[in-house]
């Protein structure tokens, strides 16, 4: 039973811990791809708009246009995933995840539920995510420093604040 109750509360930890992560990635992600946009959309408007600085100054209107095409056709590459909303569903399939644990350990600490039943809907949460994860199988977060340093931030105070953790 104690391997079961370790499980269960690693599973409902860490999943949280994911979907913090897939947040902040896909926020970092969709800003990044916001300012590439807006480079691009001010370098094309601007070729019109700003025609007198160009002929006054031919080579910079160069470098912007190489710039903006060079972003254009990279856009993929740099962003290193194409579609958000992917990873918009990742993290709320996370925190689903974690809502089903939560649940689970919610009814352990009250002794509400038997060994087996503990078992039973351990056993029907972990396949149902399993299930449902395949959908994501091809999805590759890039581990970052910085979002797994400000996740972890933000996963220990979670878990302080609603299940009095204390980190050393």
């Amino acid at each position: 039973m104690d391997e079961l109750v370790k499980r269960i509360w690693y599973e409902l930890t860490h999943s949280k811990y994911r979907s913090i992560y897939t947040f902040i990635y896909n926020a970092r992600l969709r800003r990044r791809e916001r300012r590439i946009n807006w480079f691009i959309t001010i370098a094309s408007s601007g070729s019109v708009a700003g025609w007198w600085i160009w002929t006054e100054i031919p080579w910079l209107w160069t470098i912007i246009i190489i710039a903006s095409q060079l972003l254009n056709v990279s856009k993929p590459y740099i962003l290193n995933f194409s579609n958000s909303d992917i990873l918009h569903d990742l993290q709320w399939y996370y925190e689903s995840e974690n809502h089903s644990y939560d649940q689970l350990w919610l009814n352990i600490s009250r002794g509400a539920l038997t060994e087996k039943k503990i078992e039973e809907r351990y056993k029907e949460i972990s396949e149902k995510y399993f299930t449902e994860s395949q959908k994501y199988h091809k999805i590759r977060l890039k581990e970052d420093e910085q979002i797994k340093e400000i996740a972890l931030k933000e996963w220990e105070t979670h878990l302080k604040n609603k299940y009095n953790v204390e980190f050393t």
